[in-house]
């Protein structure tokens, strides 16, 4: 079992469900919870922007811009300013441990901001030398940013991510997604589509307000809401899972049943 069926949602196939549990769907489900993983790392790394940063002048907002707080222990990342260009911000990590399975965060990424359309601030990311458990990892997005209030944030994310699981498996991600972000909850709602592709089988995804909240002080992530619709290709079939912020999860295949699975999270608070 890979990382993120272990760690990130803790997928349990042995469902509480009457009726066999199609093969073919449980990969399915399977491949969906590594596509969620990586949206949730990706955005997770990400997060350093749109919880700091609270302006659309660029070079105003790399000023505002700290050290990843979401990562521990405390002092394993870094920033500095790009001392030829003030709008880039360098983040270093030194045997970082992150949410959802990112351990052993070691290397560097870059951070570019602009301005962008229509008064939002433009950021660019990209891993530079990053690798996780020895593992690399490649991240390369863009987000705009809106700030409707003080404490909110619009994000406009396009991005892609790969890295290699425990199984050995590469895993290739994208997505386009928009990111609501209170910083007062802790919590980022995404909606959008994604597609995945595990050892070269895909998943295609569509995100309804899938939200995850972290706690502010601890920054450990907390158990999703919402729900994802996972369809595999090229056999069409499709997989439903429903989330309201427990550690159990409620999967609905292509033919209407229904069984649960078991989430490795804590609710917040809990």
């Amino acid at each position: 079992m890979n990382i993120a069926m272990r760690t990130i949602l803790g997928l349990s196939l042995a469902a509480c469900s009457s009726s066999p549990i199609d093969p073919a769907e449980e990969q399915i489900a399977a491949d969906g919870t590594e596509g969620m993983a990586a949206a949730t790392q990706s955005t997770s790394l990400a997060g350093v922007v749109f919880d700091g940063v609270s302006v659309s002048d660029p070079l105003a907002a790399a000023g505002q811009l700290g050290a990843p707080g979401q990562l521990w222990p405390s002092g394993c990342s870094t920033r500095s300013r790009d001392t030829a260009d003030p709008a880039v911000v360098h983040l270093g990590f030194a045997d970082c441990t992150g949410p959802f399975g990112l351990v052993q965060i070691d290397g560097t990424a870059t951070v570019t901001f602009s301005a962008g359309a229509g008064g939002r601030l433009h950021v660019v990311f990209a891993s530079v030398d990053l690798t996780a458990g020895g593992s690399p990892i490649t991240l390369s997005a863009t987000a705009d940013l809106s700030f409707p209030s003080a404490t909110t944030r619009e994000v406009l994310w396009q991005g892609s991510w790969t890295h290699t699981n425990l199984a050995g498996a590469l895993v290739a991600h994208t997505s386009d997604v928009t990111i609501a972000v209170d910083t007062v909850s802790g919590c980022r709602t995404m909606d959008g589509s994604a597609a995945t592709t595990v050892a070269g089988r895909q998943v295609d995804s569509t995100l309804r307000s899938y939200e995850i909240c972290h706690d502010l002080v601890t920054g450990a992530e907390g158990c999703p809401g919402g729900s994802v619709v996972h369809t595999g290709e090229p056999s069409g079939k499709v997989v439903t899972l429903q989330y309201d912020g427990g550690d159990v999860a409620e999967v609905t295949g292509p033919r209407g049943e229904t069984f649960q699975v078991a989430l490795a999270c804590a609710s917040i608070g809990s």
